[in-house]
């Protein structure tokens, strides 16, 4: 499938129609569900590029929830190989693909024409989801293609995302959720802002520490088997420093070790010295670094893990068994890699992981509910593999 969409006056039309006639039913079901609320993106003269930060599967709905003005959202290239879906999503509101490990020029392209043709754009900023609950960082590139667009920039900020969805979960969480209007930024004003104080803007404004806000306001967030998955995020444990062995069930996670800590209704932890998922985070970060460099963290294994290899838009399993990181060598099956060949590294979804070669070859890795892709991409970070979102 092509990653470009047809954006003809006919087409265009019905994209707008389609999400006018949608965006009444879709407030109403993330009302329902998610207890969310959106603050409306005020009128503009001239179109708008709205940059937002990051943290559902639902972030999309949520922002066209907000602005009655149609947009079209720039969305990872994933969702350009999932069949009959992508080919709807594609008829019905052409998202603009985004290539993993930036903006690149085709991306760009696609938003400079929409932007000439007097369409609005969203990006969502960080290009990625926090596994920790605080606001990732974006991509470098964003406050020169705002100033190279022309248009009013609006700051779109989501509110409660992480807790009611967080990276590493199975399930969502009912709590509260809004989206607030920080900025909306004329075009002079960008005229006058050079690139680096348009990011400094817009990474102020969509800061967000979920936990910080959680102990100002104390939502619960009911749900249902509420620790599952978190392993994917936190691979390492905090009591025996070993990787790999920790496993969620219900609203648990324990180690092999003996540890048994729960998860709450308000994102707090219970039986250990972590009280939130953001300071394990932290903890965890360091733990690596220092296990690398001491070379006690260098290795790791996991079983049955899918390989795939991306090709003319296709992903073809080439591997599925046992990987491994071992030496500074990527085991997947029959093929080794070499740090050194790895050029990017980074992840969709809960726990997929993306590899790009130096040559251009791409490759994924899909794991079950346990798996911790993340892990693999943090270590191929501290051989100095460059992370790509």
């Amino acid at each position: 499938m092509k990653k470009g969409a047809p954006y003809s006056r006919c087409a265009r039309r019905r994209h707008g129609l389609i999400y006018r006639l949608l965006r009444p039913l879709a407030a109403l079901i993330l009302r329902l569900k998610f207890n969310f609320v959106a603050e409306r993106v005020p009128k503009i003269r001239g179109n708008f590029i709205a940059l937002a930060n990051h943290n559902t599967n639902w972030d999309m709905i949520m922002l066209g929830v907000a602005s009655p003005r149609p947009m079209y959202f720039v969305a990872s290239e994933h969702i350009f190989y999932k069949g009959w879906i992508s080919r709807l999503l594609v008829w019905a509101v052409a998202p603009i693909a985004r290539v993993k490990g930036g903006v690149a020029a085709s991306t760009v392209l696609y938003i400079t024409r929409a932007l000439r043709r007097g369409d609005n754009v969203c990006i969502f900023a960080e290009g990625n989801r926090s596994f920790g609950g605080t606001t990732c960082g974006i991509l470098p590139s964003t406050g020169k293609l705002v100033k190279a667009s022309g248009a009013a920039m609006v700051t779109y900020k989501l509110i409660g995302g992480y807790l009611t969805s967080p990276r590493w979960s199975v399930t969502e969480r009912r709590g509260r959720m809004r989206g607030v209007v920080m900025h909306v930024y004329t075009p002079e004003q960008i005229k006058e802002m050079t690139a680096d104080e348009v990011n400094r803007a817009i990474e102020t404004d969509l800061w967000e520490d979920a936990y910080a806000r959680q102990r100002e306001e104390n939502i619960r967030y009911k749900g249902k088997k509420l620790a599952l998955g978190m392993e994917c995020a936190l691979y390492i444990c905090p009591a025996c420093g070993r990787m790999g062995q920790l496993s969620s069930q219900d609203d648990q996670i324990r180690c092999s070790c003996g540890l048994c800590m729960t998860y709450d209704q308000y994102g707090m932890l219970h039986g250990g010295e972590m009280q939130t998922i953001t300071q394990w985070d932290e903890w965890q970060a360091e733990a690596l670094k220092k296990g690398m460099e001491s070379g006690e963290l260098r290795d790791t294994e996991d079983e049955d893990i899918q390989v795939f290899e991306l090709g003319s838009g296709i992903l073809n399993r080439i591997h599925r068994g046992r990987i491994g990181l071992h030496g500074g060598v990527l085991h997947l099956g029959e093929l080794k890699l070499a740090v050194k060949e790895i050029a990017g590294v980074g992840m969709y979804s809960r726990n997929r992981t993306v590899l790009t070669t130096g040559d251009g070859r791409h490759y994924e890795l899909h794991g079950g509910q346990g798996f911790s892709g993340r892990k693999y991409m943090d270590m191929l970070k501290h051989y100095g593999v460059a992370a790509q979102y």
